[in-house]
């Protein structure tokens, strides 16, 4: 399933990444030892001054990999299953991110990084489901994901704040892109890919700037 979202982002955004994502997966131990909790998945990003490059890693959690490995896209997808989707498509996000703006030798900043992957976690979803379901996508999938937001327990008050605002800024994008593309039951994305495309290389004011544009411009 890592793979499947990956390539998915990939194919969407045009990055040519030419990674393999099992070579960047870490498991609880190393997790651990490099401070992060392992109750959450992550991506691990430790930047080496020397020699200005990042170092990345990716933690789903062994249970999480078992529920992805048994989804079923064409039948019902349980709750608790659903939530470990969402939250794998999250992390592949942040990591596809990572590796292209290092590519283009770009810094990124955390709200930049978490708008774009709640846009990810719609899109991707919608291709996920689509490709499995002759085009179809369920019709509550953009209320499913983002109507009843909640932000972790636990979390500082600065990210929460972070991540309320990432979530508001790409639902409302996503509504766009729903009506930009729906045609009848199903969704073109390929007619919308150059807006995705554009919408992935600007910078978090570019993004916030395209956003206010479609939403309140319309």
């Amino acid at each position: 399933m890592l793979h499947a979202i990956l390539r998915h982002i990939d194919r969407v955004y045009d990055l040519e990444l030419n990674v393999d994502i099992a070579d960047f997966l870490v498991n609880a131990d190393t997790c651990s030892r490099l401070g992060q909790d392992i109750r959450h998945a992550s991506v691990l990003v430790r930047e080496t001054a020397e020699a200005d490059e990042l170092e990345l890693g990716i933690y789903i959690g062994e249970e999480a990999l078992r529920i992805l490995a048994e989804i079923d896209l064409t039948g019902t997808i349980r709750a608790e299953s659903f939530e470990v989707l969402v939250t794998a498509i999250e992390e592949v996000s942040h990591f596809a991110y990572l590796v292209f703006s290092a590519s283009e030798k770009r810094h990124v900043t955390q709200l930049e990084l978490e708008l774009q992957a709640e846009v990810d976690k719609f899109i991707t979803a919608t291709l996920l489901l689509a490709s499995r379901n002759q085009g179809r996508v369920p019709r509550d999938l953009l209320d499913r994901l983002f109507g009843d937001f909640e932000t972790r327990a636990g979390l500082d008050a600065d990210t929460r704040q972070r991540y309320a605002a990432a979530a508001s800024m790409a639902s409302r994008y996503c509504a766009y892109v729903v009506r930009a593309s729906m045609a009848r039951e199903s969704m073109d994305i390929d007619a919308l890919l150059p807006e995705l495309r554009s919408f992935y290389r600007l910078t978090q004011r570019g993004k916030i700037g395209r956003i206010h544009n479609v939403v309140y411009a319309a």
